[in-house]
């Protein structure tokens, strides 16, 4: 199984498009072509929930950037050639990859597949931190079924 937020759910699309070494993905939050995202970081849903994470200045040397002169792949260009289930979660309040990227990447899905909004949530991991019980209960019950 593979699990993966904003980015990382783009990814875990990509790769599931080209192995099958997995059962299912669990994306949350995806984007469709990340030059599409939003990203309005002056909106207080965007900026106001990183104020209660811990800081992690480290992190970002841990950033590899890719060739910037090599195409990249989208994952709403792979979508439809995936073959395993997918579940696809978002926040409808979500500022920095809007909740209709996740819309469509369900939309061109050919797979098994379920969409699910949670309703005042925004983005990625924050649906998880601001609904725990109900993110954890929709995706053990996906990896059940």
């Amino acid at each position: 199984f593979l699990m993966g937020f904003s980015l990382g759910a783009g990814l875990a699309l990509i790769y599931a498009s080209k192995s099958s070494d997995i059962k299912s993905v669990i994306a949350v939050s995806p984007y469709t072509n990340f030059y599409k995202i939003e990203n309005h970081m002056w909106h207080p849903n965007a900026w106001i929930p990183t104020l209660f994470k811990k800081f992690e200045p480290l992190r970002w040397l841990t950033i590899r950037p890719g060739n910037p002169f090599m195409k990249k792949i989208e994952p709403v260009d792979i979508i439809d050639k995936i073959k395993i289930p997918v579940l696809f979660i978002a926040g409808d309040k979500d500022k920095t990859v809007y909740p209709a990227h996740t819309k469509t990447l369900f939309n061109r899905a050919v797979c098994k597949k379920k969409l699910e909004i949670f309703t005042n949530s925004i983005h990625a991991e924050d649906i998880f931190i601001t609904e725990p019980e109900a993110f954890i209960t929709l995706c053990c019950n996906w990896l059940k079924d």
